[in-house]
């Protein structure tokens, strides 16, 4: 039949190969609401149609069945992937049209979902409901009826008989028996998913009977071998394998940024609650209660991402897998902008290039190919064409899903454009380059033709339709991207003046939408989006870009706009990608000088609002935010980096900062960018500003501090990333050799310019410090499509063509000026916060850690609840008397800087553990124990302990620094305290202090001069009293004396207690027990026989 179906809607189309006795014939084989139709690809005309009830079957070609089943599957590329379209005529006969396709298993599922509408000359019967249980998310079984169908394997819920989901058999990788612990019967099965191994769990005791029934059913009606397993699996293997090998491991479940969100899914009644949690590599949905894991994506399996005009909260995600018949699922957030925004940098981060922001669904009925799937070359170049000259067909499916009465209608420019954006990817034009060949298509020639016609189509001033100018721009995208496209802005006549005209205009209509896809598209006029990229012409579109200031202070008003009214996360991140490509490194080099300094002065003058970016919800925009703030501080006048360091105080960016840098995780891969971004601006903030390095020194104890001054190497291997980069000097270089030798297409040089392919691949190790992170542009180069696909004739990854002119002048890039430069040893200081510390100017350990965070914290805390009641009033943050005490420490007697404690136990140990044991001044120190030692009167047994301590300490730190310190002035006063001393312990110790003192030969002098020698002689001669000495063992043999031959016995003692009184003699033991009977006090003088003693 060659009529249009009635009201039909396509909801797949496919590439395919007509087969008749003709010959065969390229066509479009859709697949749609109410039948099938096939089209003529170069014309969109109708060729057949066949409403569902005049279709009989559709099965597999017998000559391309396998011979033998034991094969896992048939492989889509193959060329006997053919099908059987059988249908009733108007004679009531049966007739058959032969096709093949790559895509046959997707062709046969989409049209047996129709398959209860065919044509059946009996009634047919109702598949068979299984009863099973479902394992939950929640671990919980859920009843449900499984049902079997000719595809796939529905899903019914058994309480409301209610449709809840299908497993196609195409995307089934095989079954596996689940069984229980320690029991080989099987209890149910679990179907193994292809994309990335996916799990789920059924428990039915008919599950011996559905696994040969399943693999009949795809083996006869699709055209796949779904494989049996024949390793069990048990509960425990489910729960641990659930989200497949690949992705259930923590470092793919742990999120670092995570959104409050409701769900609108056709499977629940009401919106459902849910945690969006992004994470390195999937997007997970977590349940607020319980935390659990409800379902899990890769991000490489997001196709688009869709943000409803008519909702201010409502978003879609596109996944590859999806069915077209069914409605996708939705969301609705209160942060959607910065949800998407964020989503968007992770997805592109993951190497997936090809997603975008779009306020229309993608309709699959306009795509002629799966989602996951590349068009083929020939459907590209049509839809290229079709741009420039339309095509003459008539669609059968209406062009506007609300209007189907325009079904018959001439193809409208809109549609077109839709047709194009739905095939063409994001990241560009797959074949972009003219093929090899006589008769071969310049496809150049192409692209500037289908520019041109979507400018000569300009309808900015009609903002009637908003839609079409946003096809538009998407469609700009995906044809600047290319190499011909991207040089198109400079090379083709009058393109940079009527594209600027256009975005100029956009931007005036203040939608935000349209305002976003404008700034996408001048984002990839700056930086080439393909791997065969020029600088020279990198270099003429910054140029032709920046060279108006008005224009940039357009731009930039908008940018300020959305960031002062908390609005516009996605123009706001795009802004930033602007001002990255031109003012960042290494994207900065291809900046020319002149443009540079007056963009970035553009930008510094308005740097405040980029520490209101540092609050931010959106980790994309934070990272944006922080590297162009680097930026300006390092390459902005010495004014303008004062003025950035002054603001980083008084705006309280510093603690946020401060914060990141020193307790984000390493472990945490995602959340490294911000980490070693703040620690950039922390030593950018600090360098040469007395003010800030004041700040740090009332944070951090002078021990740790010290760290940064120290000469000491940190260890090599601590916290190195490997970051991926691009060497603008290496290839100005390589470029300019090409030029000087590409007179002759040489094997010599094919053979270099593959070298220089290669290379681009190679990993740069480089300094983290001065690599905070990696824009997701710098990854597309890496990516290995790409490579695969870039723009080159030759296939070296360079097209020498292009450098032909032997007097072409080389590529000079700009060097970065880095005017302030972290001088301080941060790495050092970043690897010792880390450890553990007791020593005697430095007790670090998880207490003060723990304290220092929860200080910065309730600081950061309390400054925006002042700024939230300040009632947008500029609020500064009171840096000055900003100080962590840790009260942790309070226990510790620490004198100026140092604990005594540590300093006693460390003793004489001159050996110090790094070069920053000894953070603090031996001078002002010695004078600060001295000092508390007079101060220390013996009240109590504390403060006598006390002038002890103080007594030791001051002995280890003379010892350690005399030539420091010099002579001890009162060595005279040293002397007399230990004449007078009536403490044991005290005397002790002014005898070793005294034993240090004469390390300086000064205070020898005033010892000898003050009367120390007879002090010591009269010490001397009372030692052998002394009886806590070490006992010495002796013989058993040798003759010891009795009790009263003790010389303790011996009469020879004598006192008074005035001038001239003379009481004695007494035995050594009878002064004791005097003494104990409270007969003496302190001024009671002693003496012996020959001596004198007091």
């Amino acid at each position: 039949m060659t009529h249009s179906i009635p009201d039909n809607r396509d909801l797949s189309c496919y590439h395919v190969t007509k087969h008749s006795w003709r010959g065969k014939y390229k066509r479009i084989f859709s697949i749609g609401t109410h039948g099938i139709t096939t089209y003529e690809p170069s014309t969109l005309g109708l060729t057949n149609s066949w409403p569902w009830d005049q279709v009989v079957s559709l099965t597999l070609s017998k000559s391309s069945n396998p011979p033998d089943k034991s094969q896992q599957s048939i492989p889509n590329s193959s060329p006997v992937a053919e099908f059987i379209l059988t249908f009733r005529t108007k004679s009531k006969k049966n007739d058959s049209m032969r096709f093949s396709s790559e895509y046959r298993s997707e062709i046969i599922t989409d049209a047996l979902r129709f398959h209860a509408s065919f044509y059946h000359q009996q009634p047919l019967g109702q598949p068979k409901l299984r009863q099973a249980s479902k394992i939950h998310w929640s671990s919980q079984r859920v009843s449900i009826l499984l049902r079997i169908q000719p595809y796939c394997i529905d899903q019914i819920d058994a309480a409301t008989n209610r449709y809840l989901c299908s497993y196609d058999y195409k995307d089934i990788e095989q079954l596996i028996p689940l069984v229980s612990e320690g029991d080989a019967t099987v209890r149910g099965f679990l179907i193994q998913d292809k994309q990335y191994s996916r799990l789920h769990a059924f428990v039915t005791p008919e599950a011996s009977t559905l696994f040969q029934s399943i693999i009949d059913l795809a083996q006869t009606s699709i055209g796949v071998q779904i494989r049996l397993s024949k390793k069990p699996y048990t509960l425990n293997d489910y729960s641990q394998l659930r989200f497949g090998p690949n992705y259930s491991s923590d470092e793919h479940l742990t999120s670092f940024a995570e959104f409050l969100v409701y769900k609108h899914s056709s499977r629940h009644v009401d919106h459902v609650r849910r945690i969006l949690c992004i994470t390195e590599t999937c997007l997970i949905e977590r349940d607020p209660a319980t935390y659990h894991i409800c379902t899990l994506k890769p991000l490489n399996e997001i196709f688009g991402l869709v943000r409803h005009k008519d909702s201010l909260q409502e978003f879609t995600i596109e996944y590859i897998k999806n069915d077209p018949s069914k409605a996708k699922c939705r969301y609705t957030s209160t942060e959607r902008d910065i949800l998407l925004a964020t989503l968007l940098d992770s997805v592109r981060s993951s190497g997936n290039n090809d997603c975008c922001v779009k306020t229309n669904r993608t309709d699959r009925g306009k795509r002629i190919a799966p989602f996951g799937h590349l068009v083929d070359d020939e459907v590209e170049i049509q839809h290229l064409r079709f741009l420039i000259q339309p095509p003459s067909g008539k669609l059968s499916t209406p062009q506007d899903t609300n209007n189907p009465s325009t079904a018959q209608a001439g193809i409208s420019f809109s549609e077109i454009l839709k047709r194009f954006n739905a095939n063409v990817p994001y990241s560009g034009l797959i074949n972009a380059v003219t093929s090899e060949g006589l008769f071969a298509e310049n496809k150049e020639k192409l692209i500037h033709s289908a520019l041109n016609t979507l400018l000569d189509s300009d309808i900015t001033n009609n903002v009637a339709d908003l839609d079409l100018l946003e096809d538009q721009f998407l469609a700009f995208r995906r044809l600047l991207a290319s190499k011909a496209g991207f040089q198109a802005f400079t090379q083709l006549p009058k393109f940079r003046e009527r594209i600027g005209t256009k975005i100029v205009r956009s931007l005036k209509l203040n939608d935000d939408q349209i305002t976003y896809s404008a700034l996408e598209v001048l984002n990839t006029l700056l930086q080439p989006m393909h791997l065969d990229y020029d600088l020279r012409q990198e270099q003429q579109n910054k140029s032709s870009i920046l060279s108006s200031k008005k224009f940039l202070e357009g731009l930039l008003d908008i940018f300020l706009k959305h960031v002062k009214q908390n609005t516009g996360s996605l123009i706001i991140s795009s802004f930033l990608d602007f001002l990255t490509y031109t003012l960042c490194p290494p994207f900065s080099e291809t900046t020319d000088g002149q443009h540079f300094d007056v963009l970035l002065e553009l930008v510094s003058s308005n740097g405040r609002i980029f520490f209101k970016l540092f609050q931010h919800s959106s980790f994309t925009i934070v990272k944006g935010a922080g590297s162009i703030m680097k930026a300006i501080i390092e390459e902005g006048s010495p004014d303008i980096a004062a003025h950035m360091q002054d603001l980083a105080l008084s705006e309280g960016a510093l603690p946020i900062h401060l914060l990141r840098a020193l307790f984000t995780s390493s472990g945490d891969t995602r959340l490294l960018p911000l980490k070693y971004l703040s620690q950039q601006l922390l030593g950018l903030w600090s360098t040469g500003h007395p003010t800030t390095y004041g700040l740090l020194k009332r944070i951090f104890p002078l021990g740790l501090i010290a760290y940064l001054d120290s000469n000491e190497e940190p260890d090599k291997d601590f916290d190195e990333s490997s970051l991926l980069g691009r060497d603008n000097l290496r290839l100005a270089t390589e470029q300019h050799a090409l030029t000087n030798k590409s007179n002759a297409l040489s094997t010599s040089i094919i053979n270099t310019a593959n070298k220089i392919r290669n290379a681009t691949q190679v990993k740069i190790l480089e300094n983290h410090v001065q690599n905070a992170f990696q824009h997701w542009s710098l990854k597309l180069k890496q990516n290995n499509k790409f490579f695969a696909s870039s723009d080159s004739s030759n296939g070296s990854g360079i097209n020498v063509n292009n450098y032909s002119n032997d007097k072409q002048q080389p590529v000079v890039l700009r060097k970065p000026r880095q005017r302030i430069r972290a001088e301080k040893n941060w790495r050092l200081f970043y690897q010792r916060f880390a450890m553990d510390h007791a020593r005697p100017t430095l007790i670090w350990n998880n207490k003060t850690r723990d304290e220092l965070r929860e200080t910065i914290e309730n600081e950061i805390r309390n400054f925006n609840i002042d700024k939230d009641l300040g009632h947008g009033h500029l609020i500064s943050w009171n840096h000055n008397e900003f100080e962590v005490l840790y009260q942790c420490l309070n226990d510790e007697i620490r004198i100026g800087s140092v604990y005594l404690r540590l300093l006693l136990e460390q003793g004489d140990l001159t050996a110090n553990i790094d070069a920053a044991s000894d953070a603090y001044n031996p001078a002002e120190f010695f004078n600060d124990l001295y000092h508390r030692f007079l101060l220390s009167q013996p009240i109590n047994p504390k403060q006598s302990s006390m002038k002890s301590m103080c007594l030791q300490a001051m002995t280890i730190v003379y010892a350690r620094h005399y030539e420091t310190i010099g002579p001890f002035n009162d060595t005279r006063h040293i002397i007399l305290m230990l004449d007078r001393t009536t403490d044991k312990c005290e005397r002790d110790r002014l005898i070793m202090f005294i034993s240090k003192l004469i390390l300086n030969h000064r205070n020898v002098r005033d010892i000898i001069d003050c009367g120390g020698i007879k002090t010591f002689i009269q010490l001397m001669c009372l030692a052998h009293l002394h009886i806590n000495r070490a006992q010495v063992p002796l013989a058993s043999n040798v003759i010891e004396s009795s009790t009263t031959m003790s010389r303790e016995n011996e009469k020879e003692w004598y006192y008074g207690k005035q001038d001239k009184e003379k009481v004695g003699p007494y035995s050594f033991s009878e002064i004791k027990d005097l003494y104990k009977e409270g007969a003496f006090d302190v001024k009671t003088r002693f003496w012996a026989q020959g001596k004198f003693y007091y």
